[in-house]
């Protein structure tokens, strides 16, 4: 894994941990200080193809950390 697609995957799991569904590429590249979403693609792409993440075709927002459970704390 290249620095840079270590960056996108904490990123992701970040997010996800956080809100509890996947950044899109452009909330990814503002994350990452980037200015191409087109990279983000790419990325996104071979870490999907290397099993990294899961995704769902034809939807938006659905990249995950792969096995990702989500559990939500409440917070009072």
């Amino acid at each position: 894994m290249t620095p840079r697609q270590r960056d996108v995957y904490l990123y992701v799991r970040l997010f996800w941990e956080r809100y509890g569904y996947g950044p899109s590429y452009l909330d990814i590249a503002y994350g990452l200080n980037l200015t191409s979403c087109r990279n983000i693609g790419r990325i996104v792409g071979r870490l999907t193809s290397l099993g990294v993440f899961e995704r769902e075709k034809w939807s938006k927002r659905t990249t995950k950390p792969f096995g990702v459970k989500l559990i939500r704390l409440i917070q009072k």
